[in-house]
């Protein structure tokens, strides 16, 4: 369970869990299927480092946290914005954030390390999920 106060986790099971990282694991590939036609330039301007390990104590501040895990439910930039009462361009810019803090190729990624760096639970899921 998340250790941020009025977090919006709930219970995710494991069938949710997978349609989520399949979907994104869908657009990661379009996303680099575009980059790549293009020459692949996002790539040149965002230098991956060395991807962050499950054994790693990586800190977020709530902000990013609560991003993470609305984007680990599977919401839009969009969707986002309007729960958390931010404009869109403030969530991409957390995104960028987050991308960069966790070494993180794209969304789908960041999710992936979520969960393996115990930022998200694999018991943990939208709001009015079953529990």
């Amino acid at each position: 369970m998340s250790s941020f106060p009025g977090s919006v986790l709930t219970r995710l099971d494991e069938r949710r869990r997978t349609e989520i990282m399949a979907r994104y694991s869908a657009h990661a590939r379009r996303f680099d299927d575009v980059a790549r036609r293009r020459g692949g330039g996002w790539r040149d301007a965002w230098p991956v480092v060395a991807v962050a390990e499950p054994d790693q104590r990586v800190r977020l501040s709530p902000r990013l946290h609560e991003v993470l895990t609305l984007t680990a439910d599977g919401h839009t930039n969009l969707e986002i914005a309007e729960r958390m009462g931010i404009s869109e361009e403030t969530v991409k810019t957390h995104q960028r954030n987050l991308l960069r803090t966790l070494a993180a190729r794209n969304r789908a990624h960041a999710v992936a390390i979520g969960f393996r760096c115990g930022l998200l639970d694999v018991a943990s899921g939208p709001p009015g999920a079953a529990a």
